[in-house]
């Protein structure tokens, strides 16, 4: 076994009893009146046992993306400032990622939310006392450890921030492309009162893209509102008058009213 090997082994231990000490504090504060019971103080230790690698393996396949592509890049970046600056903030990067999919797939973003928590309230704790405790003559690079953990608790909660306004940018991009196929649905609504001096009656929907197209003429076919939706929590609402009903921006009717290009978007699901 090489001396890196070695290293690597006593920095394991010395990660699984860092995180063994602060998971029996943590069931002392916790659960101190329950570890009076033999079965609740085995069931404890237990855990206590096997988390530390548990946190480890999840921690590693969680950020196993990050971890391929941080490989490659150190083949070719061996600027130690550069490298802190790319884990920093790589890492964060991916479980944002992990984030901006579940909210389009799923719209609910528990395993990034439950991954990120680990991460800044569990897991990067850990790993700077472990680095504070690894004697140098293990871990050389103590302090770019160190700058590494910081700035990626920096980063982390920077992207946390971010993340709701990274979001709805995506979603209101997406959302104005697809309405801006309807261009051509409205261009033929104009042209019909440009030359008949009143708006249709009805229109088709040529571009289905929508599994609801409402067409409904206002103030005797002097005006008219187009609303496109899937369901009832959402709707995108194209007026010729700002005046009419769901025309607006702002909060009324029970939901959200937004303008998103020519459209105004209605959303009833908070």
């Amino acid at each position: 076994m090489n001396e890196k090997t070695k290293n690597i082994l006593k920095i394991l231990e010395i990660w699984y009893i860092v995180r063994f000490i602060l998971c029996i504090i943590w069931c002392l504060c916790v659960g101190h009146n329950n570890l009076l019971n033999i079965k609740d103080f085995l069931g404890s230790l237990l855990f206590c046992i096997l988390e530390p690698i548990c946190l480890l393996v999840f921690t590693a396949l969680a950020f196993l993306p990050a971890i391929i592509v941080l490989y490659f890049l150190f083949k070719k970046i061996k600027n130690i400032n550069l490298r802190i600056i790319l884990i920093a903030f790589i890492i964060p990067f991916t479980n944002l990622i992990y984030y901006i999919i579940e909210h389009f797939l799923i719209d609910f973003e528990i395993f990034s939310m439950i991954i990120g928590f680990y991460t800044l309230f569990v897991f990067l704790p850990t790993a700077l006392i472990v680095t504070l405790c690894a004697p140098k003559s293990i871990l050389p690079f103590k302090k770019e450890f160190i700058k590494a953990n910081i700035l990626m608790g920096i980063i982390g909660w920077i992207l946390i921030c971010l993340s709701s306004f990274i979001t709805d940018f995506i979603e209101w991009k997406i959302e104005l492309n697809i309405l801006n196929k309807y261009q051509p649905v409205i261009e033929t609504i104009e042209q019909y009162k440009s030359e008949n001096g009143l708006y249709p009656q009805n229109i088709d929907d040529n571009i289905k893209l929508f599994k609801n197209f409402n067409y409904e003429p206002q103030d005797n076919n002097n005006g008219f509102i187009l609303e496109l939706s899937n369901h009832w929590e959402k709707s995108y609402n194209y007026c010729s008058d700002s005046e009419y009903q769901h025309c607006k921006e702002g909060w009324y009717s029970g939901g959200a009213h937004k303008k998103i290009g020519n459209w105004i978007k209605a959303d009833y699901s908070d």
